[in-house]
């Protein structure tokens, strides 16, 4: 079998694994989701929030049957206790998002009023950056709550466009993916509350096992309650 035949082979796997998990723990999707939502109303705190929920859903995902936390309650009390103790840890991820999505409006605002060339095809990188940037500091916060030491946040996000770029069928796979998933809130703005985030962050956690952790199989394996580790 090629190196890329099993390449696809394995993000099939994964996103498989992301379906299971996804239906298993919808409700934690959902509580977490809103938890997160609420936690970045306060523009500044959108990376403590972001920090936050990739430490439950790693903590979901790598502890199925591992002595994770398995009720609603436990994983709202470490959303909550995350979420404090990265108020300060978060603020370049709040700031380099904000950062984008003023840069990103200010064209928008620009080709509207004038219509050049030029400014459609800003326009258009910069909705582009709008999928792409989150999932960066997705994988960013991946490496950061993972790391046994804090990396700072230029390290981590360093770290992750390594780990991206060297697997670029992922790579491009995942953001459409989340590119699906985030058309849902232009379509259903309902489900910015409720799911989309969420589920774009455990899409994250899922590939980010399968790239640098035990597998996406472990993780579907635990979900049978055939764990291995």
């Amino acid at each position: 079998m090629s190196t890329d035949q099993t390449a696809r082979q394995d993000f099939r796997g994964s996103l498989t694994t992301f379906a299971r998990v996804l239906y298993s723990d919808l409700v934690t999707i959902i509580l977490q989701n809103v938890l997160f939502v609420l936690g970045s109303v306060p523009i500044i705190t959108v990376g403590a929030s972001l920090l936050a929920l990739s430490t439950v859903l790693t903590a979901v995902v790598r502890g199925e049957n591992r002595g994770g936390p398995t009720t609603e309650r436990e994983r709202v009390r470490l959303f909550t206790t995350a979420y404090r103790e990265n108020l300060t840890r978060g603020l370049p991820y709040s700031l380099a998002l904000a950062s984008v999505v003023l840069v990103t409006t200010i064209y928008v605002t620009a080709y509207t009023l004038d219509g050049s060339l030029f400014l459609f095809l800003t326009t258009m990188v910069g909705l582009y950056l709008l999928v792409i940037f989150p999932l960066w500091l997705l994988r960013a916060a991946s490496v950061t709550v993972r790391a046994p030491s804090n990396p700072g946040f230029r390290k981590a996000m360093q770290d992750g466009a390594d780990i991206a770029l060297n697997h670029p069928y992922f790579s491009v796979l995942q953001i459409a993916i989340a590119g699906v998933l985030a058309l849902l809130m232009v379509f259903f703005p309902g489900l910015t509350v409720i799911f989309v985030p969420g589920a774009i962050a455990l899409l994250e956690v899922i590939m980010y096992e399968e790239l640098v952790g035990r597998g996406a199989s472990d993780v579907a394996n635990a979900y049978r309650g055939r764990a291995s580790w």
